[in-house]
């Protein structure tokens, strides 16, 4: 590619041969031949000046393909920055089903939990209803004493005959009544336990895991068997979007 100087260098040299040829023409030519000679020479220049013209188009052309490039490259850029965004966001919608499916099963569990709630009450009413059937069960069987205290003799007849089938049928009565009263009682120290269960209470045992890119406490608890909250009150996690990648954590092994 000619520049202007090289340009000017050319055309100067094709000037001085056609200054030498004109001068050798005069002595050696005629006058037609010496106009042949210097149209030839303006011919030349205006080729010159063709390729110079055609040389500044190509270059501008050269320039433009240059910021069509660029900009090719700004789109690919583009392009590769919004499937970054489609994968975060498929990552996000994953992360919005594993928490629909805990709100799930949180929902599940609240609904299980009135459900024994609900139970406990029904047996607590069966239990105070049992107390007073054993009470008028006390009352009568201390009038049944008292009768059998003011006829002595019909008593002991009477007792002669029954007494044994009496104590047999209320001892029955007594076991059975002080087995269901074992069962309700049993069955409301679980459930205050369960109730009165600390929300810091996590188990001891565990292991140590470094969290990693795309984990979340719920992803991190599924797939160690353990439980979110155990992960939180163990760790005193109060935001989970505070943690970072190759921060350690403890996860407890949740109970079975």
């Amino acid at each position: 590619m000619l520049n202007n100087k090289s340009m000017r260098y050319l055309f100067a040299f094709i000037l001085n041969i056609c200054c030498l040829n004109v001068s050798w023409g005069v002595i050696q030519t005629p006058q037609r031949q010496l106009s042949s000679l210097i149209e030839e020479v303006y011919l030349l220049t205006q080729e010159v000046k063709r390729i110079g013209a055609e040389q500044e188009r190509i270059v501008a052309n050269n320039v433009q393909l240059q910021k069509k490039v660029a900009a090719l490259e700004d789109l690919q850029k583009n392009c590769l920055s919004l499937a970054t965004q489609i994968e975060a966001l498929n990552a996000l919608q994953s992360k919005y089903a594993i928490l629909e499916t805990q709100c799930e099963d949180l929902q599940k569990n609240y609904l299980s939990l009135a459900t024994k709630i609900e139970e406990l009450s029904a047996l607590q009413s069966k239990c105070t209803t049992l107390e007073t059937q054993y009470e008028d069960f006390l009352k009568k069987y201390a009038e049944f004493e008292q009768r059998c205290a003011s006829s002595q003799d019909q008593v002991q007849q009477v007792c002669e005959r029954c007494q044994l089938k009496i104590l047999s049928d209320v001892n029955e009565r007594i076991q059975d009544l002080a087995q269901q009263m074992q069962e309700g009682f049993d069955k409301i120290v679980q459930m205050e336990q369960v109730a009165n269960t600390p929300a810091d209470y996590y188990p001891q045992t565990g292991i140590m895991y470094e969290i990693k890119s795309g984990d979340s406490l719920a992803s991190i608890a599924q797939k160690l068997n353990s439980r979110t909250e155990y992960i939180r009150a163990a760790n005193k996690i109060s935001d989970p979007k505070q943690l970072k990648v190759g921060d350690k954590i403890f996860i407890p092994k949740a109970i079975q």
